[in-house]
C-alpha cells in the first residue's frame, strides 16, 4: 500500500486514481473482515465490546479507508478509482479471510 501511495504521488491522472483506489480498497476489506470480530463481540454486551481492540481498529481503518476513498476520486475519473476499488475490496477480503481466518472461499454450483 506505501508503494500505491507514493506512486500516486508521482503520477497524476487516471493512474492516480487508481493507486489509491487500490489503497482504499485495501482498506475497505480489511474493514469487512474485522466487522466480523466486532460484531461476534456484541453477543457479550457493550462493555466487552469497548474492551475489544479490535473495534478501535476498525473505527480507524474505516476512516483512513474514507480518507482513501476520497483521495482517489479527487485524483482522476470516477471511472478509473470506483472498479478498482470494487475488486480490490474482494481481493483483500478473500486474501484477509484466507491467511488470517484459516477460511476459505468455496464455490458451489446451483443446479439449474
Amino acid at each position: 500500500m506505501v508503494l500505491c501511495v507514493v506512486g500516486a504521488r508521482i503520477w497524476s491522472g487516471t493512474v492516480s486514481a487508481v493507486l489509491l483506489a487500490v489503497v482504499s480498497g485495501a482498506l475497505w476489506g480489511v474493514f469487512a473482515v474485522l466487522t466480523k470480530g466486532v460484531v461476534e463481540r456484541l453477543d457479550g454486551g457493550l462493555l466487552a465490546l469497548l474492551r475489544t481492540p479490535e473495534l478501535y481498529v476498525w473505527v480507524l481503518v474505516a476512516i483512513a479507508g474514507t480518507a482513501w476513498q476520497q483521495s482517489s476520486f479527487r485524483a482522476g475519473a470516477l471511472t478509473a478509482s470506483l472498479p478498482t476499488m470494487t475488486v480490490a475490496v474482494a481481493v483483500m477480503v478473500a486474501a484477509t479471510v484466507a491467511v488470517a481466518r484459516g477460511e476459505a472461499a468455496v464455490a458451489t454450483r446451483q443446479p439449474a
